[in-house]
């Protein structure tokens, strides 16, 4: 059985959900460098579906970061390459010629895990992935479902 009908429905609202939940990134000020904004992805398989944040880092910008322990500095090196931040680090630099990317990555390294990076508020998430006005998709679903199973019975009963 194929669940033809089923599977379009499901990519349907997965397309919807990823969309949602890129939105919600970039209405959260979390939008930097586009990483996170482009891991995130959606997978059917015979399990359903599975919405997917594949950056490394997502888990850290999704839920934040205590203070008390500093971020590896070769992450603060890869996000200082960043066309985004390759702006940040010529400011830094205009104030003090002589500073090295590698002391800034120290620099920031210390300073997040001296303070903190802030969660994105869960409610946004959250919103962002049950605002497919959960009923009328699940309607949908169930439409595709019967639809599919009539057309298996039909063949079956040929």
């Amino acid at each position: 059985m194929t669940y033809e009908e089923t599977s379009k429905e499901l990519i349907r609202i997965g397309e919807q959900m990823v969309k949602n939940i890129k939105d919600a990134i970039k209405k959260s000020g979390k939008y930097n460098t586009g990483n996170l904004y482009n891991s995130v992805t959606m997978r059917i398989n015979r399990n359903g579906l599975s919405i997917i944040i594949g950056a490394k880092y997502a888990k850290f910008v999704l839920e934040g970061r205590r203070a008390g322990k500093n971020p590896p500095v070769s992450a603060m090196l890869s996000w200082l390459d960043s066309p985004h931040e390759l702006k940040f680090l010529k400011i830094v630099k205009q104030k003090d010629k002589s500073i090295s990317k590698l002391s800034v990555a120290f620099m920031l390294s210390n300073s997040i895990g001296k303070k903190n990076i802030p969660p994105m508020k869960q409610k946004s998430l959250y919103d962002a992935t049950m605002s497919l006005k959960a009923t009328k998709s699940f309607v949908e679903l169930e439409k595709a479902f019967v639809k599919d199973l009539k057309k298996e019975l039909n063949d079956v009963l040929k």
